[in-house]
């Protein structure tokens, strides 16, 4: 409901408010957000200590902080929590659609809860001084102002609380990897645990009602419980990309690598969990190739051919870009990375001609390290042909069986 409500508003005019004594602009979706937020899922200002960046995109900057309870728990030390909280730009507060996209990804992210996803923890907006701190994590140009100009007035801030993950981004780790190559950061045992585990969050996406494709899947916006690699398991973040689609038509069998990935040294493949005789599924396959949505969106790196072709396409432009992640993993190195070292002057984007290379077929060579039956998972993902990629309750299934088996003892240990 919330997220058509957020649809139908989109050219709905901006309406006045009264927040804190202070007039407010805002938006009918944010009204409805507010009326739908519990007590404790509203974040005041007052509740959080915040420090340190975390990070910053075109779009939103992520700062670390404290959060205090809330004014129905006791407060005191114990009752604190370290979060991340994710401020959009403060230039893009104007912009409707900038703002109805940060209302959907919040009614979105209230609705996950899975070990495997990032933990949604509230939100807020209100008006701050211009020299608060709030003002400069919404306004980041503020911080070289010092102090702040008076013309400024109060910034408007907008911002959602999420689970802190004290290990960063997948994407992080490996370009650290990339730098020192001779000293490993990682096994190939936490390799193989980190794609189940991102499997494991698409298929709780894939397997909605309705589906929730993720559409931005990339290293980057896989994060890192703990510091301590060898023991951090890994959560999916950053779904401002992400959407519903909503009746979708189940498909009729399993997906063809079901009976093409026969490695002798692998388990027999299964067909997916909850399958009955004839091939179906008995509790909702996921309508992985079932073409829904159109356009280009995403990461050039991990794009699935058709996305990069604005062709129609649906779930499983996710399992292109997972076997993207995994193929970096366990090569670690990022995508397109030959090429960006041997491309010359003037030849155009390198990511760019990587997503062109990818689309007519070029894929990168796994390591010879990586045992087959992994390798057969990461081609079956990344093949060209939507229809043929399998569902990710299917690669849950075949890492899991993986890792049970003697394959893992070919897998390369820090």
């Amino acid at each position: 409901m919330a997220v058509e409500a957020a649809a139908a508003a989109n050219s709905a005019h901006i309406r006045r408010k009264s927040i804190g004594g202070r007039p407010f602009k805002s938006s009918p979706d944010l009204t409805l957000l507010l009326e739908n937020l519990s007590k404790e899922a509203r974040i005041e200002p007052a509740r959080l200590r915040l420090s340190g960046p975390l990070g910053e995109g075109a779009y939103a900057s992520v700062r670390r902080a404290e959060l205090r309870a809330g004014a129905s728990l006791p407060g005191g030390e114990a009752d604190t929590r370290q979060v991340a909280v994710k401020f959009l730009h403060q230039q893009l507060l104007e912009d409707a659609e900038q703002v109805q996209l940060f209302v959907q990804e919040v009614e979105l992210l209230r609705t996950l809860r899975h070990s495997n996803i990032v933990e949604f923890i509230g939100c807020s907006w209100q008006r701050a001084a211009a020299n608060d701190d709030f003002a400069r994590a919404g306004a980041p140009g503020l911080a070289n102002v010092s102090p702040p100009p008076a013309k400024y007035g109060p910034i408007k801030v907008h911002y959602y609380v999420q689970e802190l993950c004290g290990g960063g981004s997948l994407g992080e780790l490996v370009r650290r990897q990339m730098v020192k190559p001779y000293k490993p950061l990682y096994s190939d045992m936490d390799a193989l645990r980190w794609s189940l585990h991102t499997a494991r969050a698409l298929q709780y996406l894939h397997e909605s009602r309705p589906v929730i494709m993720h559409r931005d899947l990339k290293l980057d916006n896989i994060m890192l419980s703990s510091a301590d690699v060898a023991r951090a398991d890994v959560k999916l973040a950053d779904f401002g990309l992400a959407r519903h689609t909503a009746h979708a038509p189940l498909p009729s069998k399993a997906p063809a690598p079901l009976v093409e990935l026969t490695c002798n040294a692998c388990p027999p493949a299964q067909p997916e969990p909850g399958a009955s005789r004839r091939g179906g599924s008995t509790r909702g396959a996921t309508p992985h190739h079932v073409p829904v949505l159109t356009g280009r969106t995403g990461s050039l790196g991990y794009m699935a051919p058709e996305v990069l072709a604005s062709r129609p396409y649906g779930p499983s432009a996710d399992i292109f870009s997972l076997g993207m992640c995994m193929y970096n993993l366990f090569a670690r190195r990022l995508p397109g990375f030959e090429l960006m070292l041997n491309c010359s002057e003037g030849s155009g984007d390198p990511m760019e001609v990587f997503a062109a290379k990818v689309a007519e077929g070029f894929r990168p060579a796994l390591p010879p390290r990586v045992p087959p039956a992994v390798a057969e998972v990461i081609q079956a993902c990344w093949k060209g042909d939507a229809e043929l990629r399998p569902s990710a309750g299917w690669v849950v299934q075949m890492l899991e069986r993986i890792g049970e088996s003697e394959q893992a003892a070919g897998l390369v240990e820090v």
